[in-house]
């Protein structure tokens, strides 16, 4: 059964919580044993959240990862890997408190420093575009030009288990926005793979994603057990919906 590409884009978007527009247009077909397939227009090219580059990298990757924070229905900003944060009087200083009740896939619990270690780690990967996807935010905190020699960034402190301040040269009043990016979200490299603390785990398999529930996620239970992501350019998804 091929659902209309309209309604297969809105199930998409309550399934996964991507945005429509970054599925352009998307096909479910509903195979035994609650498997459904969705297709995307375009490959996502890495499953890496520093190295994500692309709205479909993003609306695959927001499955499996979690970034600080998110951008609500109303723009807003919205607690996600951080439960509550504060700025500064100057806004030179976000401090934000982690909620360590998120789970890695793993099971290990989500920390402060697994933020840091995930951005640093990030810095020292290849950009697969034409800049560090991390250097949005990151290319005025306190440090950053040091970073190579020094293996650290001294403008990200972590303090304690559950809290990571930002420290910047200047002040920043976009930097929460940026934050909401997933390249910015927690991953944990396991068996060579990167997991996350969202709703899903990832498997990509000859360019198919294969999505199973994160059994330690801390959010709503997902709607849809058993997924499958495809690549399906928007020409012949049209074609075989009009089909």
């Amino acid at each position: 059964m091929i659902i209309s590409a309209k309604y297969a884009s809105i199930i998409s978007a309550v399934a996964f919580g991507v945005a429509v527009c970054s599925l352009q247009i998307a096909r479910i077909m509903h195979k035994n044993n609650d498997i459904y397939t969705v297709s995307v227009h375009a490959y996502w090219h890495t499953l890496m959240p520093p190295l994500q580059h692309s709205m479909v990298g993003d609306a695959v990757m927001i499955n499996q990862f979690e970034p600080l924070v998110k951008s609500g229905e109303k723009g807003l900003i919205e607690p996600l890997g951080a439960k509550a944060w504060e700025t500064s009087p100057d806004r030179k200083r976000i401090r934000f408190f982690i909620d360590t009740s998120r789970r890695f896939s793993d099971g290990t619990r989500l920390s402060a420093a697994d933020f840091k270690r995930s951005w640093e780690e990030g810095l020292r990967l290849q950009p697969v575009s034409n800049n560090s996807s991390l250097v949005d935010v990151f290319a005025n905190l306190r440090g950053i030009n040091e970073f190579k020699q020094a293996g650290a960034v001294s403008g990200v402190n972590v303090i304690g288990d559950d809290v990571i301040e930002l420290h910047f040269d200047r002040p920043i009043r976009s930097a929460l926005e940026h934050l909401t990016g997933l390249r910015y979200s927690a991953y944990k490299m396991v068996d060579g793979k990167p997991i996350g603390t969202g709703a899903y785990v990832v498997e990509e398999k000859e360019k198919t994603l294969t999505l199973t529930p994160n059994k330690y996620y801390s959010g709503e239970p997902v709607a849809l057990r058993n997924v499958k992501i495809v690549v399906l350019p928007a020409a012949e998804a049209v074609a075989q919906v009009k089909a």
